[in-house]
Parts: structure tokens; sequence; C-alpha cells
């Protein structure tokens, strides 16, 4: 579109400058006015240990009732037993609690971060040299992408890693199957071969699956400049 080589390239230059060193930052720093606050370190310590006092409060509780029961149960042997019996439930139900709670509030506390980054990505894609960066990150296996597959991969190991320790505490007839108190759970050794190992493996189909989207922006970005400075050719005198 320009007669002279000088102004050629001072065009090309602002261009460059504009897209791979304005635009990111400046839409960087603009996302971040334009996403839902998350909850910093010190508050997420904050909820956890709230909750944790509560779950504490209710086992405290419980416990108590139980030990008057336990007082006047007396000494006879069946009653006893259904006191201790229950002691191990409240321990059980309690630990459950506490894990549960605890694992909801790291999911939620890591949902919004991610959402922020997400959130604040999309908008960076503005920019051709972030689509290029996000699309080299994934393709290589590393950036956020990969941080989410990784995490991923970390929460099903947990998930069959539990299921392992249930299976192997119900395959032991003298366990009382109270998973989580270590009285109420069996003590049958494991062999080691037989505990699941975590592997985290990458594949070539997750690095194009998260590098997919990237690719065909660029490719769509690649078709419309070209098409542009086809129709500019055409129009021009030469």
């Amino acid at each position: 579109m320009t007669r002279e080589s000088r102004l050629s390239l001072i065009v090309l230059l602002l261009i460059w400058v504009t897209a791979v060193v304005f635009m990111p930052s400046t839409l960087g720093i603009l996302s971040t006015k334009w996403m839902p606050s998350v909850q910093t370190h010190h508050q997420f310590r904050m909820a956890k240990g709230t909750a944790f006092d509560q779950i504490l409060s209710d086992f405290l509780n419980k416990r108590e009732t139980l030990k008057q029961r336990r007082q006047s149960a007396g000494t006879s042997q069946e009653g006893v037993a259904a006191v201790n019996t229950s002691e191990l439930e409240i321990q059980r139900e309690f630990v459950s609690k506490d894990m549960e709670t605890r694992e909801r509030l790291s999911r939620q506390h890591l949902a919004a971060q991610s959402a922020q980054v997400l959130h604040a990505r999309r908008i960076t894609r503005c920019s051709p040299a972030a689509i290029v960066q996000y699309a080299l990150e994934s393709m290589a296996g590393t950036g956020f992408n990969r941080h989410l597959q990784f995490l991923e991969r970390c929460r099903l190991y947990i998930q069959q890693f539990r299921d392992f320790i249930v299976e192997m505490d119900r395959a032991d007839p003298k366990s009382l199957h109270f998973v989580g108190v270590r009285k109420g759970m069996s003590e049958k050794p494991v062999s080691p071969e037989a505990i699941p190992i975590f592997v985290d493996k990458l594949t070539f189909q997750d690095t194009l699956n998260s590098a997919i989207m990237d690719i065909l922006l660029l490719v769509l970005l690649l078709g419309i400049f070209l098409s542009g400075a086809f129709l500019v050719f055409l129009r021009s005198e030469i």
C-alpha cells in the first residue's frame, strides 16, 4: 500500500511493536480489571480453618455424648463393644468430613484461579504474538494447559489410590472396615508391587488437542492477512 521502502519499514515496525509488545501486556493488565476477585492465600487459609473448627466442634460434641453413653453402659461387654464401634464410626465420619471439606475448598479455590488465567488468555489472544506463544507452549507440552492436564491426572490417581485402599481393607475379614481410622482398618501387610503407581504420560494427542484452537486461529489470521494483501496487490499500480 506504500510506495517507499522506508515508509513500509516504519509501518511494519509499528505493527510488530504493537502486536508483540504493547497488546499482550496492555490486554493482560486490562483483563485483571474485568474479572472477579479471588481469595488471597490468607483468606483461603482462614476459610479452611473456620470449616475445620466447625467439623472439630461437631466431633467433640458427638464424642462427649458417646462418653456419657459409655458411663451409662457400665461394664456390660455388649454395651462396651457397641460404644467402641460407635467411637470408631465417629472418628471415621470426622476424617471423611475433614478430607471432603478440605478438598472441596481447594478445588473451588483452584477453579477460581484457573478461571482467571483462562479469562486473561482469551483476552490476550487478540494479539497474534500471544496466540503463537500459547500454541508453542501446548505443542511443547508446557504452559498452563499442561499444568491443567497434570492436575487432572493427579486427581484421577488420588481416586485410584483410595479405591485401592478400600479394596485391600475389604479383602481382610478381620477388619472393621472403618477407612481412615487406624484401629478400624486392616493390619495385613501390602505388597509394594500391588500399590498403583502414578504415571504422567504426555502424548501427541494431548498436545494437539490443547493447541488446536490456537492453530486454527493462526490459520484464520493468515488467511485474512493474505486475502487482504492480495486485494491490495490487485488494486495497486505497479
